[in-house]
């Protein structure tokens, strides 16, 4: 099994880019075909991207980053997930301050229940 989805594998390198936090990576996921926007194009649009690529390096580290953390969610049996997979929790996706991303070592209940089992 996976530690990420394609999406969010993509995402994280993102998120380790130099001030590239929540807001921009909204942003990014906003767009439906983000996955097939050059790096290019998609730093035109937000500025804080550009902004951190002109940095010597920086799509490499980015990259490198994220797949320490993939690795790291594989070797602890655990996934990463962002706010864009399907298995996100419901309930955390609709408070205000929804971190972008969270980490699963299990599987979340389709249906958000107000009590322990």
């Amino acid at each position: 099994m996976s530690a990420v989805t394609p999406a969010t594998a993509y995402l994280l390198s993102l998120s380790g880019l130099r001030g590239v936090g929540p807001a921009a990576l909204r942003q990014v996921a906003q767009a439906p075909d983000f996955l097939d926007e050059p790096l290019e194009a998609l730093g035109r649009r937000i500025p804080k991207i550009q902004k951190a690529l002109d940095e010597d390096q920086a799509w490499e580290n980015a990259e490198a980053f994220a797949r320490r953390q993939e690795d790291q969610a594989e070797d602890a049996g655990a996934r990463i997930l962002s706010s864009l997979d399907d298995e996100y929790p419901e309930l955390l996706r609709k408070t205000t301050d929804a971190p972008f991303f969270c980490t699963s070592g299990g599987v979340w209940p389709r249906t958000p229940t107000t009590r322990w089992r």
